[in-house]
């Protein structure tokens, strides 16, 4: 097994746990964050006051580019999927209200890798039917990780994910650690945990029948505890692994 595949292979299950750790205005920095590391020339746009934020969290000025997040936490859910075609139809109608030249406008959504709902999808393609001139599209989980594994370079890809630990166990003892038990160590428990966090994650967001409004009631950054809590005792396993520690290591797997 090749050390830096399986570095890779970490990057990428880390990156899809923290799209399904990410909601709401976390998940905007999260792909603000990634598409200025991606594109020197996207600007993030802050909501200022009374004043929101014109309907756009970022653009490409010389592009006229615009991008519109949105990340609920139940995208398949009937209830946020009216919200999200009234929102996606209310924000690029309170885009074009302000007078902006719109090439490109892309509504980011976090689908958490499970995809646009059909109904959604058309709300979409009537945009694209009435405004002539403009090209209209979603970005879901998928392409916001193909751009971040494509655009971004090693370095930036630390400066999201955080250190690999991976870099610091020895590999140049094979007997020592074996880097296919590693790796299905890692993979285990990295798609077990995104998983539960699926299963486990509140539906905390409620809508009138109408899809016109909506009550968000906050567990205290509750993503945010559950996501460190998994990167810290992962760190632990990965580490005990590079001293030789094996009773970890079989209880994971047999699990």
């Amino acid at each position: 097994m090749d050390i830096e595949k399986l570095k890779i292979k970490w990057n990428k299950l880390l990156f899809d746990l923290k799209i399904h750790s990410s909601d709401g205005q976390e998940f905007e920095n999260l792909f603000c964050k990634i598409m200025q590391l991606a594109n020197e020339d996207f600007l993030q746009v802050d909501a200022y006051g009374k004043l929101g934020d014109g309907s756009t969290d970022g653009y490409i000025f010389k592009e006229k580019v615009y991008y519109q997040c949105y990340g609920p936490r139940a995208i398949k859910e009937l209830a946020t999927e009216a919200y999200t075609k009234k929102k996606l139809n209310d924000d690029f109608e309170s885009l074009l209200g302000n007078g902006r030249k719109i090439k490109k406008y892309y509504f980011v959504v976090n689908d958490k890798f499970k995809g646009i709902s059909q109904p959604i999808r058309e709300a979409m393609d009537e945009i694209n039917n009435i405004h002539d001139g403009i090209e209209a599209d979603f970005i879901g989980a998928n392409k916001i990780k193909n751009i971040f594994f494509e655009k971004l370079t090693d370095e930036q890809i630390e400066d999201v994910l955080g250190i690999n630990p991976l870099e610091n166990l020895d590999f140049n003892n094979a007997e020592a650690i074996n880097i296919k038990l590693v790796l299905k160590t890692m993979e285990k428990y990295l798609i077990n945990k995104i998983e539960a966090l699926d299963e486990l994650n509140p539906k905390v967001w409620i809508y009138k029948n109408d899809g016109a409004d909506h009550v968000q009631q906050s567990l205290d950054n509750y993503h945010s505890i559950i996501e460190g809590e998994i990167y810290s005792e992962l760190i632990q396993q990965i580490e005990s692994l590079g001293k030789g520690i094996n009773a970890n290591l079989n209880m994971y797997i047999n699990a």
